[in-house]
């Protein structure tokens, strides 16, 4: 069974809390009469399950690279099609196999790390 966590980026802070600090702050960040106002000031990112070649947690919003992916690539969760995709930039992007996650390697994630998705959005 999937183990289900969080870690959410605080926009006024510019600041990273994982699971730990996610717990501590749990009531109130889920209490639902505060969600509102979780979500404007907090981006969440759900955990996707599985970890990378090194073991490390992969998130929503982690960018990686490795697998055919010379670059850093955002992954996110495409929710018109229910599957994880990447992406740089303001390309679409394309659907990613995550089964393969020993492929892949989390290399920052999409709010601390942005500069690593400057450039090129080819992957070549």
């Amino acid at each position: 069974m999937m183990e289900i966590k969080f870690r959410y980026w605080c926009k006024y802070e510019n600041k990273m809390y994982d699971k730990a600090y996610v717990e501590e702050h749990r009531k109130f960040a889920f209490m639902s009469e505060l969600l509102e106002a979780a979500q404007e000031r907090y981006i969440f990112q759900q955990f996707t399950g599985l970890k990378d070649r090194n073991g490390k947690d992969i998130y929503d919003g982690d960018l990686i690279t490795g697998g055919g992916l010379l670059v850093p690539f955002e992954l996110y969760w495409n929710t018109l099609s229910a599957e994880w995709w990447v992406k740089r930039g303001d390309d679409e992007g394309w659907k990613i196999d995550l089964l393969y996650t020993k492929m892949y390697e989390v290399v920052g994630n999409k709010f601390e790390d942005k500069h690593l998705l400057e450039g090129g959005n080819d992957n070549d």
